[in-house]
């Protein structure tokens, strides 16, 4: 409803309140995805301790059942959420654009619902797993390039911007949308993206595309060039969250004496 009057961005403010709101609204969307799995599994993962002790199933069959339950889960939540969320931003409605959207949406979805299943595999309970989870969830939140411009990190902390998914995530959903676009983003008179346009006072408005702007506003880090090491960065992410399922539970018995 924040956007149900000027969905289309035409200055710099809007746009940068665009790119906000995606921020936030993924972030949320995978904490709740995160906070909605630990006791379900944790449930899940006791009942399989008193299996496996009765030789009924190994950690394999948990691994493989956890996965598929949760991917039309993963899926539905997704549509929903991009269906509200896509259209009342002003996003064109180009099917290939929808498309790299519900993506990422779904990738987001998926690994901080597999984080979450990871933490209860290694973790003895569910409070324990928010507990380190809390973390990964600040240091996810803070390296995402939004917050803190990835040109502005500190370098002895810039690994923490290629390691934690979320950046992948944004960027995917910012740059996949603005990539080509022809709308004119009027910039703030003397600011700094004004400035780097090198638009001169005596000019009536200085505009730029939305692309132009994520370029300037991530320092060159954002680029339609990294879309598919996005992807592929955050299936990497979600299969080594399963592997590491996969051997948390082999190993690990928070239920023996």
């Amino acid at each position: 409803s924040v956007y149900a009057s000027q969905r289309v961005p035409t200055t710099e403010i809007q746009l940068n309140s665009i790119c906000n709101s995606i921020y936030i609204s993924v972030f949320v969307l995978g904490l709740s995805a995160y906070a909605g799995v630990l006791t379900f599994f944790e449930n899940e993962r006791n009942m399989f301790y008193r299996h496996k002790a009765a030789l009924m199933y190994d950690h394999k069959s948990l691994t493989i059942a956890a996965f598929w339950s949760e991917i039309p889960f993963i899926l539905l939540v997704s549509m929903i959420f991009t269906v509200c969320f896509y259209f009342p931003l002003g996003f064109v409605a180009v099917a290939s654009k929808f498309f790299y959207f519900y993506l990422f949406v779904t990738l987001n979805v998926a690994l901080w619902t597999f984080v979450g299943q990871m933490f209860i595999s290694l973790f003895r309970d569910a409070v324990t797993a928010q507990g380190f989870g809390a973390l990964f969830i600040g240091m996810t939140g803070l390296f995402t390039g939004n917050l803190i411009a990835p040109q502005n990190i500190p370098q002895v902390w810039i690994w923490a911007y290629w390691v934690f998914p979320l950046h992948y995530v944004i960027e995917g959903l910012l740059v996949s949308q603005y990539y080509g676009s022809n709308l004119q983003i009027e910039a703030i008179d003397g600011g700094s993206w004004y400035i780097s346009l090198q638009c001169s006072p005596e000019e009536i408005g200085c505009y730029g595309t939305p692309y132009e702007y994520l370029l300037w506003r991530f320092g060159g880090f954002f680029t339609h060039g990294h879309l598919p090491y996005n992807v592929l960065y955050l299936f990497v992410f979600v299969t080594v969250t399963n592997i590491v399922k996969l051997i948390g539970l082999k190993r690990f018995n928070f239920l023996s004496k």
